[in-house]
């Protein structure tokens, strides 16, 4: 069967520009800052972003909710809140946006970064948030959930 080199090096052009691309989305540098200055729960806050607040939901993870009647998880979202405030209360933050920018309560979706640490990656790594899918941004799904796996083998936080 003969090879056809035109078409080879056509596909192998190809596809060495869509592995570009891809690692430019991958690897965009958070380009908005703002201040932590309140903090709801394990994935709320509110940051001052260009002078107005702005209630900020982590994306891509889930902590438990400071309501819950079950004892075990109201503990886990408590210290979810607390290793958040400790993390990032009063200081600058870094937000990087996905593809939707707001949910249903008009929160702004987002991954916060304390320099080059992604906050809703360690939550999620310490055991303190699960991984959660917000349609369609799933910029850092495929890791979050690693991140998620290893600490469930590792018995980490609520696992």
């Amino acid at each position: 069967m003969p090879v056809d080199i035109e078409q080879f090096l056509r596909r192998i052009i190809l596809l060495i520009l869509a592995v570009l691309l891809l690692a430019g989305h991958l690897w965009a540098e958070p380009t908005t800052e703002g201040i932590a200055t309140r903090i709801l729960d394990g994935d709320t806050l509110d940051v001052i972003i260009e002078g107005a607040p702005t209630r900020v939901r982590l994306l891509g993870i889930r902590a438990a909710e400071m309501n819950e009647m079950v004892p075990c998880a109201k503990r886990w979202a408590q210290t979810a809140k607390a290793t958040l405030s400790e993390m990032l209360l009063g200081k600058q933050v870094w937000i990087e946006l996905d593809v939707g920018l707001y949910d249903k309560y008009h929160r702004l979706l987002a991954y916060l970064y304390i320099g080059e640490v992604m906050i809703n990656a360690e939550l999620v790594k310490a055991g303190l948030a699960r991984t959660s899918d917000v349609s369609p941004n799933h910029l850092h799904r495929t890791w979050l959930r690693a991140l998620e796996a290893e600490a469930l083998r590792e018995k980490r936080g609520m696992w």
